[in-house]
């Protein structure tokens, strides 16, 4: 997680009704539910919050600030969403100083990121222009073949891997505990977006998935701290949270009331 102070703004911090403990259908083929997250919790509210979508009723999209040309317009996720009008919208991964995507940030076909991290295994791919694939899925370059030159996808989001097929936590062991904000397919192949309210070690975050009966197949983690934030307005339910807790080996910098201004966002939007 990278964090920039100076993109950050204080406001109120959001009060949020929970949805509850059993899956709430928001609309066809998209459904919520909050989870506790248990003894993993180390900081705030052991509720994770979590979205499921069938992709075959649902598409995938990035957002950049840059991508429009022109000079870059911050956001937190509460204003990406009133720009695109997404149903489900998250933080995307991790960023340089200049606010350019870490990896491959593909939109269209064309990538707004930069090259391909060899160490960062996680794909999540969508839209492809092709029937015989999965229209989204989180691939694991450890086993998934992937050539952004010839992929018949055409959104890409590349970030680290947390958990894989096999039950293995692909993170190391560490005391860094902060807000979290998760992408994963099922073993049906709906695709699932977590986000905990409160902070979570990796590890940890990643043995909860691996035992909490979401049927997890692999999952891949965005970034956290302060920039994991989410929104979710369907289906009467106005869902906004940001992220308030991290936790590093430069100390406690959690802070109630934080709105990180986001470079990039991944929305959720109905097909037609």
């Amino acid at each position: 997680m990278i964090t920039f102070l100076l993109a950050l703004t204080l406001a109120a911090p959001t009060t949020v009704a929970p949805v509850g403990s059993s899956w709430k259908t928001l609309a066809r083929g998209l459904e919520m539910r909050v989870m506790d997250g248990g003894t993993s919790c180390r900081k705030g509210s052991r509720d994770i919050v979590v979205v499921r979508a069938r992709p075959r009723s649902w598409r995938l999209d990035l957002f950049l600030e840059s991508e429009g040309g022109g000079e870059p317009d911050p956001k937190d996720i509460d204003a990406w969403q009133k720009l695109t009008g997404a149903s489900v919208i998250i933080n995307a991964g991790q960023f340089y100083p200049d606010r350019s995507p870490m990896g491959l940030f593909v939109k269209q076909g064309q990538n707004l990121g930069t090259k391909m991290l060899k160490s960062w295994k996680g794909i999540l791919a969508a839209e492809p222009d092709e029937l015989r694939v999965p229209r989204a899925v989180v691939l694991d370059l450890e086993h998934d073949p992937f050539d952004a030159a010839t992929t018949p996808y055409r959104v890409a989001l590349q970030s680290f891997m947390l958990l894989d097929r096999e039950g293995k936590k692909r993170v190391r062991r560490s005391d860094w505990h902060a807000n979290r904000t998760v992408v994963a397919t099922d073993r049906s192949g709906r695709l699932l977006i977590v986000r905990t309210e409160g902070a979570y070690t990796l590890w940890e975050l990643a043995e909860w998935l691996a035992g909490s009966r979401l049927g997890v197949r692999q999952a891949m983690s965005l970034d956290g701290g302060f920039e994991s934030q989410m929104c979710v307005r369907a289906g009467g339910v106005d869902y906004l949270s940001f992220g308030r807790w991290s936790v590093d080996d430069r100390g406690d910098r959690s802070l109630a009331g934080v709105r990180a201004k986001l470079p990039a966002a991944v929305g959720l939007f109905p097909r037609k």
